[in-house]
């Protein structure tokens, strides 16, 4: 059984949290997102199975600024009430923000996952799409999914889950949702309605709910099991070039990651599983090709990679590196060449997670109007990059 605690969030507000300690050998941590009714005993419930599934669980109390302790029914006047903190009341984006505090509170002790429902599906959902720090996500029959936020693909492995029968949620908004074919999510319909997951409410559907949470235990341990780098040997080294501060970190098949501005530290956040080591000589040959790759990009030698992704960013990269230096191609153009011309924004999600920078070149893609776009490490070093290119392939 777990236990209620206080927590201060980003904003300075102390909240309560339910934090459910894993039982048996861990899996990883779980953000467990509440509906609009608080964190009630169902929600402490499934807190508590999923720790004994082996998750370390943290589920905020997100209404607590508003209306502290705050737990409803789901019907009269508590949920009148409910519908008012979650519509008027609280602002969607301080969810979001005590999520984050919640999945940073876990990361650093390995995989971190996401589920929410209803309300908390929209969390769920939305947090896959801009945390960095998620594994995986599974979303129930959140409102926004197939509405507000259905347009960007989720940076990490995603499920949703709605009721083929929700009035709330209309199909025709989900089948929509499924033809955006976001390459990191997959949608499941169940023969259900709305809530089905919870044994509180008249709507539960329990095969659904069994079906639901089978696939969301299926994808947490997946993801897991396919952690990136879990027990392998990573040695790192750095130098100094003209773009500042280089890291170069390699796997004994090779360089996993090319980075500026990061350390082993970062390394050890980004690989929790690996085991991070000072690379010393053994990494000389690979960290002159990396210098030489930044110093002189028309004579980029072939250095042995070791790229994790998904077979999605894996084909992104791989035309990364088909652009010769001094030139520049869009995300529209990434997308259509991997064959998926209408998944452009999922072209820019894979472009911007490349772990390997200017050996990968994601540097080489720009805007559609020509306009330079993001870059991990600063607009100023891509333009450099794209510089330095130009004058030595014209000169």
């Amino acid at each position: 059984m777990g236990e209620t605690i206080r927590m201060k969030m980003s904003d300075g507000a102390e909240i309560a949290v339910y934090h459910a300690e894993a039982e048996g050998a861990r899996r990883g941590g779980l953000v467990l997102i509440q509906e609009i009714f608080g964190v009630t005993d169902h929600i402490r419930e499934l807190c508590d199975e999923y720790a004994a599934d082996g998750y370390e669980v943290l589920s905020p109390s997100l209404y607590d600024r508003e209306h502290p302790g705050f737990e409803a029914s789901y019907s009269g006047p508590d949920f009148e009430r409910a519908i008012e903190l979650a519509r008027k009341l609280h602002p969607f984006d301080v969810s979001l923000s005590d999520a984050q505090t919640c999945i940073d509170a876990l990361k650093d002790k390995g995989p971190v996952f996401i589920t929410g429902y209803c309300y908390g599906g929209s969390v769920a959902w939305r947090m896959a799409q801009i945390s960095p720090d998620l594994a995986a996500s599974s979303a129930y029959y959140g409102s926004m999914v197939p509405t507000t936020f259905a347009n960007a693909a989720p940076q990490c492995a995603t499920i949703a889950h709605f009721g083929r029968f929700d009035a709330g949620i209309p199909m025709e908004g989900v089948e929509k949702l499924i033809e955006l074919a976001h390459p990191t999510a997959q949608v499941f319909v169940y023969e259900a309605n709305h809530g089905f997951n919870s044994d509180r409410r008249k709507d539960y559907h329990e095969e659904s709910a069994d079906l639901a949470r089978e696939r969301t235990l299926a994808l947490f341990k997946a993801v897991a099991a396919d952690m990136p780098r879990a027990g392998v040997t990573i040695r790192w080294a750095m130098a100094e070039t003209s773009l500042g501060s280089m890291l170069v970190a390699a796997t004994e098949k090779g360089i996993c990651r090319l980075s500026f501005d990061e350390d082993a530290a970062e390394l050890a956040r980004r690989y929790p599983n690996a085991r991070i080591e000072a690379g010393g000589e053994a990494m000389s040959d690979l960290l002159k090709g990396a210098v030489a790759a930044v110093e002189t990009p028309s004579r980029m030698l072939d250095l042995p990679l070791d790229i994790a992704g998904t077979a999605f960013q894996q084909a992104v990269w791989a035309e990364l590196r088909r652009i010769p230096p001094g030139e520049t191609r869009t995300y529209t153009q990434m997308a259509a060449a991997v064959g998926k011309p209408k998944a452009v924004r999922a072209a820019g999600s894979a472009n911007g997670a490349n772990p390997i920078s200017v050996l990968i070149p994601c540097h080489r893609v720009v805007r559609s109007d020509g306009s330079l776009g993001g870059y991990a490490y600063g607009l100023d070093r891509k333009r450099a990059l794209l510089d330095k290119e130009r004058t030595q392939i014209n000169d």
